[in-house]
């Protein structure tokens, strides 16, 4: 027998897919409870459940007058979602890792646009924190924070807001390395993500993106991670 939880995703799952084959879009208003209850064979309650969480997770929104309209994306919202999401999965560094290189080099390599020079003069300030004498923990918990700093301002800097709902992955990755990075490896990144930053503002995304899988695959061998990628 279905539990009420497995009932409600089941309903959830057949608005989106309806959502979708009728191409709605933000500010499109739901057909009325009733009438998505008898499209579904199932009761008001259970349509009322399922777009309770929908509305939750800001898929849908109420509006006065209108009813149930279909809402604009809340990068924000998404963003805590999927940090609180990640925050509570077991991932493996490599597991992580191999997320961020599918996002970080993927934008860069399909990025169209230059960057401004102040941006790029942003990035390069960001990355050169990362420095420091020191290879003690603290100094090098203090670069993996500039590093992090660095990475989630360059999916700023690009201006596409559905990437910055996965800085909450970027976050995750780096609050896991615990390892001492020593200052050449520091050095290099920082390198790294200055000549991405350069190559942006002259336009080369694609052979920004071929630093970035350089700079990810570093960190790999910095950290020991089984899986390459």
């Amino acid at each position: 027998m279905e539990t009420k939880t497995g009932k409600s995703e089941t309903v959830s799952s057949q608005l989106l897919d309806y959502i979708g084959k009728e191409g709605m879009r933000p500010g499109d208003t739901l057909p009325s409870e009733d009438s998505l209850a008898k499209m579904f064979e199932v009761s008001r309650v259970s349509i009322r459940e399922a777009m309770r969480g929908l509305k939750f997770l800001g898929m849908l929104e109420a509006r006065p007058r209108r009813g149930t309209v279909i809402a604009n994306v809340n990068f924000e919202m998404l963003s805590r979602y999927i940090g609180f999401q990640l925050a509570c999965q077991p991932m493996a560094p490599h597991e992580l890792l191999q997320a961020r290189c599918a996002i970080e080099v993927g934008c860069l390599a399909t990025f169209q646009g230059r960057i401004a020079e102040e941006a790029c003069q942003r990035l390069v300030a960001t990355a050169k924190r990362a420095l420091c004498d020191s290879c003690s923990k603290e100094a090098s918990a203090q670069g993996l924070m500039a590093d992090l700093e660095f990475h989630s301002l360059l999916l700023k800097e690009i201006g596409n807001p559905a990437l910055m709902a996965f800085s909450s992955l970027l976050e995750r990755f780096f609050l896991q390395l615990k390892a001492t990075r020593s200052l050449e490896s520091r050095k290099r990144a920082i390198k790294e993500h200055c000549k991405i930053a350069k190559l942006l503002r002259d336009g080369k995304g694609l052979e920004a993106s071929k630093i970035m899988r350089l700079h990810l695959a570093n960190h790999m061998k910095t950290y020991s991670l089984k899986d390459s990628i």
